[in-house]
């Protein structure tokens, strides 16, 4: 320290006798000890300092602030870097349940102090302050002190050492990228008209609050989390809350578990009273894509010659109808047709095109006679969960095929209901609350079987969804959703839901289908695995062919239909199989379906594609 300060004169000295120096003096090092919170800029996740031991009083040497509050029992005082423009930002993470004051200081170490806000509180686990420094301090001081909830249900918490609220600061705070800035919504009145994406572009920002336990008191809880209640539902078999996050803060940070690969808990541990040990569930609220042609969704017109080739370069799949005849478009026996018991399949997807030629044909196939909810009533094609109304447009195209593809080649028995439940919008998007209402709004009005053509990626399985599939199989309702089109191992680079097809999860009552094709279109050949097609030996449960006839969206006439390839297409091939099979043997179950229809092929097998190599023929629902 001597030699320092020997040193510090030495400097102030030179500096002095400088010729043409004017009378600045360099200032004196600060002698505070106070803990410095780092700037996080340039990156989606924050760079937080943790205040722990929380139970005791803070060690160092710190600035006499002139707090306008009444001084808290507990306290932290820690030191901000100035801005460069102005303005930063403050974030608190509170992992503990406590309501915060917060009071922000402007200072030259310990002098010319001057409050830059109020006294400011908050019983939020998540607190973003924008916080006007001007560019004229030295030092930027935040004075937090918390008082534990007082309610009954916290009378036995104590603070363990482990225990912290995480401070972090922006000097410029991320934003979501320019070419997506979000989604349309409007939702009449009953949420948001728009959702803006965290900066990673991975999630909406918002978190979404549920529980695996139907008679937990999750708005409660979501109530007690104190950040803006963006919109909820509240059913029979399933409440889900979805609230805001500050704007900058990543909505993993905060609850995401570490779901795609960032930190592996959260700042704020999900708080929640002692006594409670029902499972509550916070996850962000994921974006969904769904694939798009050029992007593993596929279409071609022309008709393949007896030695075509399907490959990337030269896409060449539509059949001969000559030779694939059980592949033409050909409507089965709807609901408005009399016949004994109906076999329901909702489509968790992009809608029908309503106002297109083939609007007729959709209302062959509507809800009649079901139980009602907040969502469907009898009557109806299905719900739009973007737009809040009872009609279920399509506005990519996506839907209206996989919807087609069920009604075109369905041969069976009884009568059949298809509800589109649409959650896609015209960006190929859907939020991760409206797929969690619109599966259990499936499961509440009692499907017998339900289709999703979509995927989430990411290493670990989404909690709310699991809860979900798990409530469908314990009503005997069959899943069936499509193994994705990245080419990828399900093993390695899981999608959900079709990785809880995986042994462990028990879902017996559950489908993940990959596409095949046939080797020079000969369909007594072994089928292979489409180059686009992910795989499996473990998670893929069956293929089937990569095409089928569905309805032209944009067609003039009924007669103009479309051959889209993807794993979207296979798995509604499977669907209306397994429709036609249940329907007609009074909702016999999938082994007595596999047994009936199933064949084994050696490539599928031996290349561990999928499970035993299971395969359904290409015309095995008609022979």
């Amino acid at each position: 320290m001597k030699h320092q300060i020997l040193l510090g004169f030495a400097l102030f000295a030179a500096v002095l006798l400088w010729p043409g120096c004017d009378d600045e003096v360099v200032p004196p090092s600060c002698s505070l000890n106070v803990p410095t919170v780092p700037f996080s800029d340039g990156s989606c996740e924050p760079v937080p300092l943790y205040l722990n031991d929380l139970a005791n009083n803070q060690e160092g040497s710190f600035p006499t602030l002139p707090i306008d509050c009444v001084p808290g029992t507990k306290s932290r005082i820690v030191r901000l870097n100035p801005s460069s423009d102005g303005e930063l930002f403050l974030h608190l993470y509170v992992g503990i349940p406590a309501e915060i004051t917060y009071q922000v200081f402007g200072a030259d170490c310990e002098e010319n102090i001057s409050a830059l806000t109020s006294c400011l509180t908050s019983k939020a686990i998540a607190i973003s302050e924008p916080i006007n420094d001007g560019s004229d301090f030295e030092d930027v001081y935040v004075y937090i002190s918390y008082e534990l909830f007082t309610t009954p249900r916290y009378d036995n918490y104590t603070l363990a050492p482990s225990n912290f609220i995480a401070v972090a600061s922006y000097d410029n705070l991320p934003e979501p990228p320019p070419n997506r800035p979000g989604i349309s919504y409007n939702r009449g009145g009953e949420g948001p008209e728009f959702i803006d994406f965290s900066c990673d572009d991975r999630f909406f920002q918002r978190l979404i609050i549920t529980a695996c336990n139907s008679a937990a008191d999750v708005r409660n809880w979501g109530e007690e989390l104190g950040l803006p209640l963006s919109e909820e539902c509240v059913g029979d078999g399933a409440t889900v809350l979805a609230l805001d996050v500050p704007a900058g803060m990543n909505p993993n940070a905060i609850g995401g578990e570490g779901a795609l690969g960032g930190a592996d808990k959260p700042l704020t541990n999900p708080r929640r009273p002692k006594q409670d040990s029902t499972d509550f569930i916070v996850e962000p609220d994921y974006a969904i894509t769904v694939s798009s042609f050029g992007n593993g969704l596929y279409q071609s017109d022309e008709d393949c010659s007896s030695n075509g080739q399907f490959g990337i370069e030269d896409l060449c799949f539509k059949p001969s109808p000559e030779v694939f005849e059980c592949l033409r478009f050909e409507p089965g026996k709807g609901s408005t047709q009399s016949g004994g018991d109906v076999v329901m399949v909702t489509m968790i997807d992009s809608g029908v095109a309503t106002e297109s030629v083939w609007s007729s044909l959709w209302a062959q196939y509507l809800y009649r006679n079901g139980p009602e909810n907040k969502f469907l009533v009898n009557g109806s094609l299905g719900y739009d969960f973007i737009r809040g109304d009872s009609t279920p447009d399509d506005e990519i195209g996506h839907g209206t095929a996989t919807g087609g593809t069920v009604i075109g080649g369905y041969n069976g028995e009884a009568p059949l209901t298809v509800v589109h439940n649409k959650i896609f919008g015209s960006q190929n998007l859907a939020t991760y609350y409206g797929a969690l209402l619109a599966i259990n709004s499936a499961i509440d009005t009692e499907s017998d079987i339900i289709n999703m053509s979509w995927g989430i990626i990411q290493d670990n399985p989404p909690i709310a969804l699991e809860c979900a599939m798990r409530r469908a199989d314990s009503k005997g309702i069959i899943v069936i959703t499509s193994a994705g089109n990245e080419n990828a191992p399900l093993d390695m680079i899981p999608q959900w839901p079709a990785a809880f097809s995986e042994a462990s999860y028990k879902l017996d009552n559950m489908l993940t289908v990959g596409s095949m094709t046939y080797p020079d279109f000969d369909i007594s050949e072994d089928p292979v695995k489409t180059f686009f097609s992910s795989f499996s030996s473990n998670l893929v449960d069956v293929s089937a062919y990569l095409t089928s006839a569905s309805p032209d969206r944009n067609g003039a006439s009924q007669d103009e239909v479309v051959f889209i390839a993807g794993t979207s297409i296979s798995a509604p091939m499977v669907t209306r199989s397994v429709a036609g099979f249940v329907g007609a043997n009074n909702n016999g179950d999938l082994e007595d379906w596999r047994g009936a229809f199933l064949r084994r092929s050696i490539p599928l097998r031996d290349n561990n594609q999928v499970v035993d190599g299971n395969y359904l023929p290409i015309c095995a629902e008609f022979e």
